[in-house]
């Protein structure tokens, strides 16, 4: 029997290991590892100016988008960190006019591919139909479209309210509805309604108060200029700089023509935005900013509060932008438009170009793409997709089975993943291991044939370890494996 001590510091595992005395195998020789000894190295890509950048395209007229993932460094115990990173920073990339409204990126390894997927949804704007109605009446106008008002008499309190538990989409979010009716009664505090976001869940509070509100839309009558709600603190133009003196326009009751403006709060292109559209002049920014960082990926919900009475104040083509990951039945309805009238930017349900591509091949290999662009080459056909990674993300490399392959001695080992044979010495399962430092030694040692009809000479030995998915094991320092060799007699 021989024994034959191999080592490599090879960062891919492989042995190439040169004798200086040759080694006879007589023949019909077996062949078996006695043990192995390595440190996996975990997977490890700094971001920084080279690599920093991935690229998409949802609509082939707007081109690609670009984007940018803070930079650091990322290794396999970071990869949630890095993946909510980059999902956070492409839905800040999605704008609130066209197609891509609605749109939402999800960036997630599955948990049982081990695959990392950049999957692209979209939610309809549409009037869900849905809301939580208190003290609000909805009157239906035909079809999916409806009318809302309150069903008490005008207050100042928080009382008459329409919500929905279901979160804001996060990428090319729109929340809007067109004024049907605002009449001026009462005091100003007890006329018209407030629009706006809150990232409490609305369901849970006993009712929907302004300074729940993170941003909201304030109209009180026509004479009045719009105002804004931040934080549940309320701002008009002359204590808010940034808030912009936008007047009601076009206020005519029962909307005659759909002249009425149309109130928006949105997410574009890294911004929250609140905007009016009107008839002379659509589109209008009321207020912009950064959308903040404490927000990235928190839900937000939908709520309208009405201050004024019954008929006094009518809101008509609710909409919004539901987040298309929460699984509701309304994404069967059709697309809305507005139909008559003016109408702010409308959503396109057309199928587009899309396209997503890397900015190094480092970091596309790092979460198991082996092409910087997909596709490869031109452009996919659709309104959603998912690009999944061609390989597996392993969180660590050593917590799951991996494989001693010889490279330069024939086995008869055969491999199911690859259909082929194999030269497969040994399967080492699943090892515990204290800071990736792996010691196997089995218990019982497996002899296989080498099947050499004559004797063999050798001086060279090459082997490699692998993944369990055949692909490279990365390791650290030196790795030493022990093989032995017996006569077909012994």
């Amino acid at each position: 029997m021989k024994l034959l001590r191999l080592t490599t510091d090879n960062l891919d595992g492989v042995f190439d290991n040169e004798f200086n005395a040759n080694i006879t195998v007589e023949p019909f020789s077996k062949i078996a590892l006695s043990n192995i000894s390595l440190e996996a190295s975990p997977s490890v890509i700094t971001i920084d100016n080279f690599n920093d950048t991935i690229e998409h395209q949802y609509l082939s007229s707007g081109g690609l988008v670009s984007f940018k993932i803070e930079h650091g460094t990322y290794d396999s115990s970071d990869i949630e960190k890095l993946l909510t990173e980059i999902q956070n920073k492409a839905n800040l990339s999605i704008s609130d006019v066209g197609a891509q409204i609605g749109v939402q990126w999800n960036v997630r390894i599955d948990k049982y591919t081990k695959k990392i997927s950049f999957q692209l949804k979209k939610s309809k704007l549409i009037d869900i139909n849905d809301w939580t109605l208190k003290n609000v009446y909805q009157q239906s106008t035909g079809g999916t479209n409806y009318k809302y008002t309150s069903s008490e008499a005008q207050t100042d309190i928080d009382k008459n309210e329409m919500y929905s538990d279901i979160p804001f989409c996060k990428g090319g979010g729109v929340f809007r509805a067109r004024i049907d009716t605002l009449k001026h009664s009462g005091l100003d505090g007890e006329s018209g309604f407030y629009i706006g976001l809150t990232k409490i869940e609305p369901s849970t509070l006993e009712k929907v108060s302004i300074q729940n509100l993170e941003y909201g839309i304030r109209a009180y009558s026509p004479d009045n200029n719009y105002n804004i709600v931040l934080k549940g603190i309320e701002y008009n133009s002359s204590n808010n700089v940034e808030c912009k003196p936008v007047s009601i326009e076009n206020v005519i009751d029962s909307n005659v023509g759909n002249k009425n403006d149309v109130v928006q709060i949105s997410l574009n292109l890294g911004k929250i935005q609140m905007k009016i559209h009107q008839e002379t002049n659509n589109n209008v920014v009321l207020y912009s900013q950064d959308y903040p960082e404490e927000l990235y990926g928190v839900n937000l919900y939908p709520v309208i509060i009405f201050r004024g009475g019954e008929d006094d104040t009518i809101l008509s083509k609710v909409q919004y932008t539901a987040d298309p990951y929460v699984n509701i039945n309304t994404y069967s309805l059709p697309f809305e438009t507005l139909v008559t009238g003016f109408q702010p930017p409308p959503q396109s349900n057309v199928s587009t170009n899309i396209l997503l591509r890397f900015g190094s091949i480092s970091l596309a290999t790092f979460l198991g793409f082996t092409n910087v662009s997909i596709p490869q080459t031109g452009t996919i056909k659709g309104i959603e997709y998912t690009y999944e990674s061609n390989n597996r993300f392993i969180i660590s490399d050593v917590i799951d089975s991996f494989i001693f392959q010889l490279i330069n001695i024939n086995l008869e080992s055969y491999d199911s993943l690859s259909k082929q044979r194999k030269n497969i010495l040994s399967v080492i399962p699943k090892t515990e291991s204290i800071n990736n430092q792996i010691i196997y030694e089995p218990n019982n040692l497996i002899f296989l044939d080498i099947n050499n009809t004559d004797t063999l000479n050798l001086r060279n030995i090459k082997a490699q370890i692998l993944k369990n998915d055949l692909s490279k094991l990365k390791i650290s320092g030196v790795a030493t494996a022990t093989i032995l060799i017996k006569s077909k007699d012994e």
